[in-house]
């Protein structure tokens, strides 16, 4: 059995991806199996490693990765009886027994992603369609995924594993160690209490939105609003821009790329997450932040109700209006922040890399049979 873990030498390592290809490969080697299981790890000479093997990721161009990462795996799969697709980009030709993870089908259910007009539409659902239906089988990350495949590409509902996404409660949790709250307060430049938002900026994550709110409402009176992510520069520049129109200026604060060890931190001491996402596969911040006792903010949509559940603070409607209103009110109301953090405690308790690796070994054992 062979994990593909090079999908790490790119800049996939940084998001949900790359925590989820690392996560499920320490799961993977702590979870008792019959199985042998073993990573590609490397993207030169050589064979697969145990799971845990220590590695060096050094960062390629995507199109070469994917270039490289097709002949290496058909290689290594020769020596395997099933090979495991973390990642479905650039998923290689002529592998025989494999499953394959599918993180969402973005570009089929959002129309802002389509390119190309109808024709691309097609072309992309004709590679999806390829991707997903030639596996054994189809490992979706929430149900909401599941649901698409099977509405979005006609996959049928018994060749799909559901297997949820966990947090590392050893680093996710609401215990602040000494001294962080002066570490995270060096990192932004102030002491101010602070939202947060933790993600990518693409047009999904709603963040024009997230500022206008902000910027209108009260909270930006006594609160700042910290943006943390290495935006696109294009997308960076114009919400840049609309901070500046709106009179924002030094009260929303772009962090841009922030060191994974202090990522928990920052959780931990924001007054409140906001996560106005309008689509996820999975939505990681939203659990990651709940097992920290960050009361979040979010709409019940796609799999973020699923993950999020009755612990969301949601807002009444769309829009920046409804948005900056809840967010009013989350601050003004003590009791409702501590009662969103202790459901988002309790929520984010279920989600463990350990049942994520048993749901997988299921997968793998049912495509063996």
């Amino acid at each position: 059995m062979l994990v593909d873990a090079t999908p790490l030498h790119t800049r996939t390592r940084l998001r949900g991806i790359g925590r989820y290809v690392t996560s499920l490969c320490a799961a993977l080697h702590a979870t008792p199996t019959s199985l042998r299981i073993a990573a590609l790890r490397g993207l030169g000479p050589g064979g697969a490693a145990p799971l845990d093997a220590p590695a060096v990721w050094d960062e390629v161009p995507e199109w070469r990765h994917r270039w490289v990462r097709r002949l290496r795996l058909r290689q290594a799969a020769r020596r395997a009886r099933l090979v495991h697709l973390a990642d479905p980009a650039g998923t290689p030709w002529g592998i025989g027994a494999r499953v394959v993870t599918c993180h969402d089908l973005i570009p089929l259910r959002l129309p802002e992603y389509r390119r190309g007009g109808p024709l691309g539409w097609a072309l992309q659902r004709a590679r999806d369609h390829w991707r997903f239906l030639a596996p054994r089988r189809v490992l979706a990350i929430s149900e909401a995924t599941r649901a698409d495949l099977i509405e979005l590409l006609g996959l049928p509902g018994d060749r799909i594993d559901v297997t949820p996404l966990g947090v590392d409660h050893a680093r996710f949790h609401p215990r602040a160690p000494e001294g962080e709250r002066a570490a995270v307060a060096d990192r932004l430049g102030f002491d101010d209490p602070y939202l947060l938002y933790v993600g990518a900026a693409d047009p999904r994550k709603n963040l024009p939105t997230l500022v206008r709110a902000f910027a209108r409402s009260r909270a930006s009176r006594h609160h700042r609003l910290v943006i943390v992510g290495a935006l696109q520069s294009a997308r960076g520049r114009a919400l840049q821009e609309l901070v500046v129109e709106l009179g924002a200026v030094g009260r929303v604060v772009f962090t841009g790329f922030v060191e994974e060890a202090l990522v928990p931190g920052l959780y931990r001491h924001a007054t409140l997450h906001v996560f106005p996402s309008t689509y996820e596969g999975f939505g990681l911040p939203v659990v990651e932040a709940m097992a920290c006792g960050a009361p979040t903010l979010g709409y019940r949509v796609s799999s973020i109700g699923e993950v999020g559940g009755d612990a969301l603070i949601e807002p009444e409607a769309a829009g920046p209006e409804a948005l900056g209103a809840t967010i009013e009110r989350a601050l003004d109301d003590d009791d409702l922040r501590a009662d969103a953090r202790r459901r988002g405690l309790a929520r984010a308790a279920h989600f463990t890399w350990a049942r994520c690796a048993e749901a997988t070994l299921g997968a793998y054992e049912r495509a063996l049979r």
